[in-house]
């Protein structure tokens, strides 16, 4: 499912449950106002439905992400019960062959943030 169509999901349902109000509408508005000023359509992420919704619910805006961490621990769980019992552990870079760096070369640190403990 795509971020649209997830947030798309999102307001229908809210819609349905009676959750729909001024800051699912505030969210849209934002949205296509920064398309409007930007010249691009810049879609909602989960997080920002998802902290409009809880806001109609009566919960702090701020509360947002730990709602959507709740719907991604099973996933987790699974994850890291996988990558436990997984033998030989595959998962690993070699840090020479499969990443490029791409910040700047080699320097050493500039002495005034040498010692400073």
């Amino acid at each position: 499912m795509t971020e649209k169509s997830h947030k798309l999901a999102q307001a229908m349902y809210a819609k349905e449950l009676g959750f729909y109000g001024k800051y699912c509408k505030l969210a849209e508005d934002l949205e296509k106002e920064i398309e409007k000023q930007k010249g691009k359509k810049l879609v909602m992420n989960v997080d920002g439905a998802i902290a409009a919704v809880a806001s109609e619910m009566g919960f702090d805006w701020r509360l947002g992400k730990g709602f959507f961490i709740i719907g991604r621990i099973p996933g987790l769980v699974a994850h890291t019960y996988e990558e436990l019992f997984e033998r030989p552990f595959s998962k690993r870079l070699d840090e020479e062959k499969d990443v490029e760096y791409l910040g700047k070369s080699h320097r050493l640190l500039p002495e005034e943030y040498k010692n400073r403990w």
